[in-house]
């Protein structure tokens, strides 16, 4: 259609999430010093894209890193030489 192509995606991920544990509650037993808690925390991202070839395209931002795509013709190899 007009020349895009059209993408359809989903992308699962897990992420550690590292806390300080805070004060301690009476009775419980005083964990070591810079002792963390690490929790995993599920995410997934779904969606469409309509894309035109050549064209890069970030389609998830999460963590400070940014996921692009692009789709691009394969280089014939025998031309290539």
């Amino acid at each position: 259609m007009d020349g895009l192509l059209i993408l359809n995606y989903s992308v699962s991920y897990t992420v550690a999430v590292v806390t300080s544990t805070g004060p301690t509650p009476p009775g419980q037993p005083t964990p070591p010093a810079g002792y963390r808690a690490v929790q995993y925390r599920e995410h997934s991202s779904k969606g469409t894209l309509k894309m035109k070839p050549g064209q890069t395209y970030d389609f998830l931002v999460t963590g400070g890193n940014t996921y692009s795509i692009v789709v691009r013709p394969e280089v014939d190899k025998a031309q290539a030489k």
